[in-house]
């Protein structure tokens, strides 16, 4: 893989991690996340990059009918439960 691709792909770490925390609980279907990269890496690539994620924890995935939507790592909203604790 070129060295210009490799720092691209770095930088789609970082874009994707930030664009599940900025959804949120409702997160990002993963084609609309991939999107804007298809000119930079193929999709496959781009598939292992986020099943890689998913693995190190940073984000994870929950397929919803045939669409794979992505998710931050951890529960960003409260329960009911929670809320009453506090």
């Amino acid at each position: 893989m070129p060295i210009h691709v490799s720092k691209a792909l770095k930088g789609f770490d970082e874009y994707l991690i930030a664009r599940v925390e900025q959804a949120g609980d409702q997160g990002v279907p993963q084609s609309d996340a991939f999107r804007p990269w298809f000119s930079t890496a193929s999709y496959p690539t781009l598939k292992y990059r986020a099943e890689r994620l998913q693995r190190q924890g940073k984000i994870r995935a929950k397929r919803i009918g045939r669409t794979v939507v992505l998710l931050p790592a951890g529960a960003t909203s409260k329960t009911e439960e929670e809320v009453a604790v506090e």
